[in-house]
């Protein structure tokens, strides 16, 4: 509407939706997925914070955790799951002596919802974004969300959805 009130003809645009199919990534049903079950036999007695994504300068990893490390919460656990080019220098700085899970690129989707529905808190850090896919998987999975406001993450957490900090 605001392209075509700036002149925009309207056969010159497209919608090409933004979402995530919530028949998919939803919260955890009354009788949880194999998947989610192995999860929770691995991570018994901790609570679970995730980041899940391209492990890059700028998602901002570094400062996660910096600030993982310096809080160390007790009985907490930092899972971390995907690869790029800054993991193997990330993993060598902050091993797994803070409670820090190296997870790695997970392909099995049915997984990764696991690791969702499983996760206290999703995490994301960046400083740089157009609208984050995984964070939008996380609050259709019920997971609460805690992001930057880089690009238009801040806004879909605004209101009470999730926690918006500043990057």
């Amino acid at each position: 509407e605001v392209l075509m009130r700036l002149g925009v003809r309207p056969d010159r645009l497209a919608v090409i939706p933004n979402g995530v199919d919530t028949n998919t990534w939803k919260p955890a049903g009354a009788s949880p997925s194999p998947e989610l079950c192995q999860l929770q036999r691995r991570f018994a007695g901790k609570r679970v914070f995730l980041y899940m994504g391209r492990i890059a300068t700028e998602k901002n990893v570094e400062a996660l955790l910096r600030a993982w490390r310096l809080v160390q919460p007790a009985g907490c656990t930092l899972v971390v799951v995907g690869d790029g080019p800054v993991r193997q220098s990330l993993m060598q700085t902050y091993g797994s002596e803070i409670g820090v899970h190296w997870w790695g690129y997970e392909p099995d989707q049915a997984k990764r919802l696991a690791l969702l529905q499983l996760a206290e808190v999703f995490l994301l850090p960046s400083l740089v974004e157009g609208l984050s896919l995984a964070l939008l998987e996380a609050m259709a999975s019920g997971t609460a969300c805690v992001a930057t406001d880089a690009g238009a993450d801040g806004e879909v957490l605004d209101g009470g959805a999730g926690i918006v900090i500043s990057t």
